[in-house]
């Protein structure tokens, strides 16, 4: 009984976002490739952190992000009808 009561947390967990990676950084594993950092306090989409600022961890390319530090953005919500620049912001 334990393990199907488990399995059942552990799924509706994923399901909640609670396991999920919610934080974009530079690193994508090679230290190597170079990146910008972000600017403490801006918000960003998360396709600009990849393809602007050359991160390679970026969880939801159309998430909007808050730079908490210079090499990690935290995700603020999932822009539904996608991430606009300018001042970012969800479309």
């Amino acid at each position: 009984m334990h393990f199907a009561s488990l399995i059942t947390i552990a799924l509706v967990s994923l399901a909640n976002g609670a396991a999920l990676n919610e934080e974009a950084t530079p690193s994508n594993g090679n230290s190597l490739v170079p990146a910008q950092v972000c600017n403490v306090g801006y918000n960003y989409c998360g396709w600009y952190l990849a393809d602007g600022l050359g991160w390679g961890n970026v969880p939801d390319l159309q998430g909007l992000y808050d730079c908490v530090t210079p090499t990690s953005a935290r995700r603020l919500e999932h822009c539904k009808k996608g991430c606009k620049s300018g001042c970012a912001h969800c479309g």
